[in-house]
């Protein structure tokens, strides 16, 4: 009897098996989906203020992804790694791993993701794992070679990801001006093209040959100045949702200009101080977005969990956020962005034994600021002033182009505390600069190899493997050594 059993089934489950065959399992029908985005990370890995950290960032848009996984996308718009000692010391490394274990879909290339070269964003695809792997693209739809103006080959234009039901492209681009932003050199075979035509190009295709049903946008920079155009977009060009970053601007909103359908877009400040979130109501048979929001969510209202996962690959780091952590000093002053650049360019005057030093306002980051009297003041707030990996020159010019040069004090450029101005008139050390002399001049390379500067037209030219961060830092524990305490005014 139990023989007779054991044979009855053991058939109907080879029936239910052969059955299964003829089965076809559909996707999920998707009515809505949920698009978080970050822009500008610029390293923020570790909680400082209202700067959660990577940990937290990470359990909530995982746990988000983990709970939805069929209708949540998760987009970064550049400019991720460059900014803390931690994730610079790593060469973005730390940040790229944690996105990894994150789940982000895909990445737009910032400008200072080019800060290390074009070699060093190749390295997360180079199929060496000790490089540290991107499971992730990078996206670039708008990097040409200068020779032939074709897409650079390693310029991944767009992705295209599947949701349910939905094939969902993803376009990512940044500003045509930024290779102003970008140490020349690094940069000099490319030129960044036309941000609207690569939109409208690559969303045609995404559409008419890709088949995608939804197009997304993340573009490092502030479109507002085409965002009439891009609502405008219609057929096989039209976009569905827009992603900003690059000028830390906090953003969000809907365009509806030519549209039955609103048009969302979104920009999240930096450092992981707001989550974007995008909003698309689907008509889950056509396809088709019914309605779209945006918003912008403060990151300490809603990131409150750690990331045990994040929080053991940080500890893997512990050297680098020691070394972060490491005290210089005790500032003496309240420190502004102002009086740093101005010490900033004292330090290369001194260190350069030239008449005068010069560093752009761009180059001194407004976020380490302020450092407050009695603060400590560590390598990393050092780091965070200047995370860039900028080389000190010098050269010789003329009076004439130096005055040309002097028009932008305080207003781009702060120049060492020995150059001072009266009337319309400039001195150094308390000379009058005249048209025919001839000035040494200290900068950093960023600045030095702008053809628009004469730097590089000068004589006597000499150029340093010195970091301008090295001799800050040099420069703090000076101060110390002198007044006991960190002074920039002194």
């Amino acid at each position: 009897m139990k023989k007779l059993i054991t044979f009855v089934l053991l058939a109907v489950v080879a029936i239910i098996l052969v059955g299964c065959e003829d089965i076809i399992i559909e996707d999920p029908i998707i009515d809505e989906l949920t698009i978080y985005s970050i822009n500008d990370f610029h390293g923020a890995l570790l909680e400082d203020g209202d700067k959660v950290g990577i940990s937290k960032i990470g359990a909530y848009l995982s746990s988000e992804k983990t709970a939805n996984p069929d209708s949540t996308i998760i987009i970064s718009a550049g400019d991720m790694f460059q900014g803390t000692a931690v994730s610079s010391m790593t060469r973005g490394k730390v940040v790229v791993e944690a996105m990894n274990m994150i789940g982000f879909d895909a990445m737009t290339l910032g400008n200072h993701e080019f800060d290390w070269g074009v070699d060093q964003i190749k390295v997360f695809f180079d199929g060496k794992d000790e490089n540290g792997e991107a499971s992730f693209p990078f996206l670039s739809a708008n990097v040409n070679y200068k020779t032939n103006n074709e897409l650079a080959e390693w310029a991944k234009p767009y992705t295209i990801i599947d949701r349910g039901n939905l094939k969902i492209g993803i376009i990512g681009l940044l500003g045509s001006d930024q290779t102003n932003d970008i140490l020349a050199s690094h940069v000099k075979d490319y030129v960044f093209t036309d941000e609207f035509s690569a939109i409208k190009k690559y969303a045609k295709i995404l559409r008419s040959e890709e088949n995608c049903d939804i197009v997304i946008v993340s573009a490092h920079l502030d479109t507002a100045d085409i965002n009439y155009q891009l609502s405008s977009l219609i057929g096989d060009e039209k976009i569905d949702a827009l992603i900003n970053g690059h000028t830390h601007q906090q953003y969000y909103g809907e365009l509806k200009y030519n549209r039955d359908v609103p048009l969302p877009y979104v920009q999240s400040g930096s450092s992981g101080q707001y989550i974007g979130k995008i909003t698309l109501e689907i008509n889950g048979e056509t396809k088709e977005i019914v309605d779209a929001s945006s918003e912008n969510i403060k990151a300490t209202r809603i990131c409150n969990q750690e990331s045990i996962e994040i929080n053991n690959l940080l500890s893997k780091y512990q050297d680098y956020i020691d070394e972060s952590n490491s005290v210089l000093g005790v500032a003496g002053e309240n420190i502004y962005k102002n009086i740093a650049g101005i010490w900033m360019a004292t330090a290369i005057q001194e260190k350069m034994q030239v008449d005068l030093g010069v560093v752009n306002s761009g180059g001194v980051r407004g976020s380490a600021f302020p450092i407050y009297a009695n603060d400590n003041v560590s390598y990393g707030d050092i780091f965070e002033i200047m995370p860039f990996e900028n080389m000190i020159c010098s050269s010789k010019i003329s009076g004439n182009q130096l005055l040309r040069i002097l028009q932008y004090m305080n207003d781009g450029m702060y120049f060492s505390s020995n150059v001072t101005k009266s009337g319309q008139s400039y001195y150094i050390s308390g000379v009058l600069v005249e048209n025919d002399g001839v000035y040494s001049v200290g900068t950093i390379d960023y600045l030095f190899e702008k053809d628009y500067y004469p730097f590089m037209y000068g004589q006597d030219i000499i150029k340093t493997s010195i970091l301008l961060r090295e001799i800050m830092v040099d420069s703090v524990y000076e101060k110390v050594a002198l007044y006991q305490k960190f002074y920039v005014t002194k």
